[in-house]
């Protein structure tokens, strides 16, 4: 598998390490009991699962077998996701380039990304940031992209385990356990929030290799399972490097499909790191030989400024759609 190659982006440093946090002590069990912070992760994301008006046969297929690389980390209170640029399977994201997501210690989300230019314009780094917004609320460009990022870390969390929410799995005994979950579908009741699996099978080293789970709102409708394959290590800990999530849809009496989805973790560091009090924010992650100034927006109450020189203007004809300035 491939790992994160060196680029021209600024990485927080992260070499604390932690008598808590032994890494060799770490397999699947006390990794999904636990779901512990990430230092450092880097992951790769099944390429057929980022979809696209524009594809073709010829497209789908060459997605088949391919993953979009990215690299992050997890705190309490904060964290980072970035695409990894110069990795095979790039050409399959939707991202811009350099496109990096957060939130820091004080709440706020933050994107940073290079848009494609107007006319004869430089390519300039932008940084969008904005607060979480209310219950009931539009989310923001940031909130909404960040979220993402943060969805993707917790599925790292959770080895691909589908609505888990990570933190939540007590192990009942060696082979079966119980979580809480966000089902995929409305629910009525909180029964219908739990999840429970059950360690299907195991290797010749007594390592598990496929768990079934399942949750009170879809017993009628298929069979979920996540098969665990350990081909190569996962920094110095336990883990499998290869994760297949399999669901079977029944879609009649007589008719049922399976669907296949492969993510692999190519390097791990758990633990947590020493920050500043901010956190993770986004000039760690501008690139250094960038000598135009980014620009910056600030999104608040569905309105746009423009940060300049600490001062915030109002820019109400700035309107961004997917992280690509509209012209007005």
């Amino acid at each position: 598998m491939p790992a994160a190659s060196q680029n021209n982006i600024t990485s927080p440093t992260q070499n604390n390490t932690s008598a808590e946090y032994i890494q060799e002590n770490y397999d699947l069990r006390r990794f999904l009991e636990e779901a512990p912070p990430l230092r450092k992760v880097v992951y790769g994301i099944d390429a057929t699962t980022y979809y696209s008006s524009k594809d073709t046969e010829e497209i789908r297929k060459a997605k088949k077998g391919k993953h979009v690389f990215y690299e992050g980390s997890w705190q309490p209170n904060t964290f980072y996701d970035k695409i990894l640029d110069d990795l095979p399977g790039r050409e399959f994201a939707i991202e811009h380039k350099g496109f990096v997501v957060g939130r820091n210690a004080n709440g706020l989300y933050w994107v940073v990304e290079y848009l494609k230019s107007h006319g004869n314009s430089p390519q300039q780094g932008v940084i969008s940031t904005a607060e979480k917004n209310q219950p009931g609320e539009k989310k923001s460009y940031p909130e909404s992209y960040a979220g993402i990022g943060e969805g993707r870390l917790h599925d790292v969390r959770n080895l691909w385990i589908n609505c888990l929410i990570p933190g939540t799995l007590k192990w009942i005994d060696e082979d079966h356990f119980q979580a809480e979950a966000i089902p995929p579908t409305p629910v009525t009741s909180d029964e219908e929030k739990i999840l429970t699996g059950t360690v299907t099978r195991r290797d010749e080293q007594g390592r598990p290799t496929k768990i079934e789970y399942q949750w009170p709102a879809i017993l009628d409708e298929g069979k979920i399972w996540n098969e665990y394959i350990y081909s190569e290590p996962v920094g110095k800990t336990k883990l499998p490097n290869i994760m297949v999530q399999a669901t079977k849809y029944n879609m009649s009496l007589l008719l049922s499909k399976t669907f296949y989805v492969t993510n692999v973790l190519t390097y791990i560091e758990i633990g947590t790191t020493n920050l500043s009090e901010l956190g993770y924010t986004p000039a760690m992650f501008l690139k250094k030989d960038v000598t135009t100034p980014p620009l910056i927006f600030h999104r608040s109450n569905d309105v746009t400024y423009e940060v300049i020189d600490g001062a915030m203007e109002l820019k109400p004809n700035r309107k961004f759609v997917n992280g690509t300035e509209v012209m007005p």
